[in-house]
């Protein structure tokens, strides 16, 4: 999978299990590459799975990973509200 692809398929996703998800299958050898070093992927997606606000940073920023998992939470979170 090329740079460009899983920059679409991270932001192609619409639900933290989405995320999730493309987070396990972008992987390399279970690890995704982060601006510091390497992260165990793994971890990273069940983070996606228990995402709240004082665990972002948990999530790699490359590939727009973090930005994305903040923008499925919020949207779920407010629409929930909106829902109840």
């Amino acid at each position: 999978m090329t740079e460009l692809e899983k920059y679409r398929a991270i932001n192609q996703t619409k639900t933290l299990e989405e995320l999730a998800d493309v987070i396990l299958k972008i992987a390399d050898k279970g690890q995704i590459l982060g601006r510091k070093g390497y992260h165990n992927a793994e971890h990273m997606a069940n983070t996606c799975l228990k995402i709240n606000p004082g665990n972002y940073n948990q999530l790699t920023q490359n590939y727009g990973i973090r930005q994305q998992g903040m923008m499925l939470y919020h949207y779920q979170y407010f629409r929930k509200d909106k829902n109840a």
